[in-house]
């Protein structure tokens, strides 16, 4: 067994994401990145709930909504008795009647009538109710010793449901979308659909350090994807440098879906080896054809229904899905990504332990956006873990735009690419906005962002 130590964000933070037309706010329980957590969960809801509807009753979102409902809830009922003030040492740390009183009417709220309001919320709810007896607990379970359940009910209670106590809360909606998301794997439809919007999603952050990012014609319902082993998306970072993307992108993702080194890997590999030859990239369909001398940097996403660590191959950065929008949210520059993902393609760069790749980029970026400093590269780097908490930190601070955005109607900070903090005044954000896809002939499209639009 694995044992890894954490310690938990502060709840009394206030931190609010949007759900549909709602604010809600989190409770970050035992998982680093809990507002990743929801924005992947409503990628997945938008990908397979129409395949969950049509099977259950109900989707990914039916659940995200009726488990954030509920916490929204719990801490509006505790939050007023929580201390205020810093804590000294764990000895300092003592639970007030106040707290208590506030639990004991917790547990009297049970679940409040708005989260059964539709058919489909009483559905999700009920699959995550199981009789207190049958309450599963998996110690050392890397994701949820719960599983997915997010009520109990006791029988000699008269049958109600408990909710299980608000730390656990977090880890177990995430094992419940991924439950979820796996039930409809068998399903291609749902498995492109959710390449598809992973693939949006790669190119909208890719636009944040490049206005040309190259790719295959888009369908009408998204872009082209394949699940071989080809290059996504190639940004150009000026006319001989390019950003070769490999996304992959599944429901249920145990293992890299190819045989061999990520194809981005071998073309950036031939075109070091080979300056003089022509550069050959497959793509969704077709092939695109770079300038010879081009400087190749790889890169591979990975995104499925749950958190995961992005494997990284030597001569080759990998990156999930929620720490590529998050550097596209953190980043100081536009060449910020390449040069990242350049160093750490470096044949000479040192065998590097860093957990999660959003800790090396954080340290990166806080180390003057260089891994090492020195007269000469040490043999070994081990990247200290939890750096991922920098996400939480920057939505306690942008809590208040959240909920204005929300009243004027303007895109969740999910959906926002850009924002301005003025000296004075309110802050300014902007929207990437792309003109669509121009038909190239036979070259592959030119997708271009236009920046600078704001809201």
């Amino acid at each position: 067994m694995t044992l890894e130590d954490f310690v938990a964000s502060d709840p009394r933070d206030i931190v609010l994401v949007r759900l549909g037309d709602n604010v809600v706010r989190l409770f970050p329980g035992n998982v680093e990145r809990p507002v990743a957590d929801v924005d992947r969960a409503l990628l997945v809801a938008d990908a397979i709930d129409d395949v969950l509807v049509a099977r259950l009753g109900f989707g990914v979102r039916d659940l995200v909504e009726a488990a954030l409902g509920y916490v929204d809830a719990a801490i509006r009922a505790m939050a007023p008795s929580w201390p205020e003030g810093d804590f000294i040492d764990e000895a300092s740390v003592t639970l007030t009647a106040a707290e208590v009183n506030a639990a004991a009417e917790l547990v009297t709220l049970g679940t409040p009538s708005e989260l059964s309001k539709s058919p489909r919320l009483a559905r999700a709810l009920e699959w995550a109710t199981c009789d207190a007896a049958a309450l599963p607990y998996m110690i050392g379970h890397p994701q949820s010793p719960f599983g997915r359940f997010l009520r109990v009910r006791r029988p000699n209670h008269g049958g109600r449901a408990d909710w299980l106590p608000l730390a656990f809360l977090p880890e177990i909606t995430g094992f419940g979308v991924t439950e979820l998301a796996a039930s409809v794997a068998d399903s291609p439809e749902a498995n492109r659909r959710f390449a598809q919007l992973v693939a949006a999603q790669v190119r909208h952050a890719l636009w944040r350090f490049s206005t040309t990012v190259i790719g295959p014609n888009d369908f009408p319902d998204g872009p082209a994807v394949t699940p071989g082993n080809a290059v996504q998306w190639v940004a150009m970072l000026g006319p001989r440098r390019a950003l070769a993307v490999q996304v992959v992108a599944r429901l249920h993702l145990a293992a890299l879906p190819f045989d061999g080194p990520p194809v981005a890997l071998s073309i950036a590999d031939a075109a070091r080896a080979n300056p003089d030859e022509p550069i050959s990239v497959p793509m969704a369909g077709r092939t695109l054809q770079l300038p010879t001398g081009t400087e190749v940097v790889p890169l591979l996403v990975l995104a499925t229904a749950g958190h995961v660590m992005a494997p990284s191959y030597k001569g080759m950065a990998g990156i999930s899905l929620d720490e590529l929008r998050w550097a596209a949210t953190s980043a100081d520059e536009d060449s910020d990504l390449f040069m990242f993902c350049r160093e750490m393609a470096r044949p000479d760069r040192p065998h590097l332990f860093g957990w999660e790749t959003i800790n090396v980029w954080e340290w990166w970026r806080a180390n003057g956006k260089i891994l090492f400093v020195g007269g000469e590269d040490p043999a070994f780097m081990s990247i200290a873990p939890h750096l991922g908490d920098a996400e939480w930190k920057r939505a306690v601070h942008l809590a208040g735009l959240e909920r204005a955005l929300a009243t004027l109607q303007l895109p969740a900070l999910r959906d926002i690419d850009g924002i301005d903090h003025a000296s004075s005044g309110p802050p300014v954000v902007y929207h990437w906005r792309s003109p669509g896809p121009s038909d190239s002939g036979d070259m592959t499209d030119v997708t271009e962002a236009v920046p600078g639009s704001a809201l």
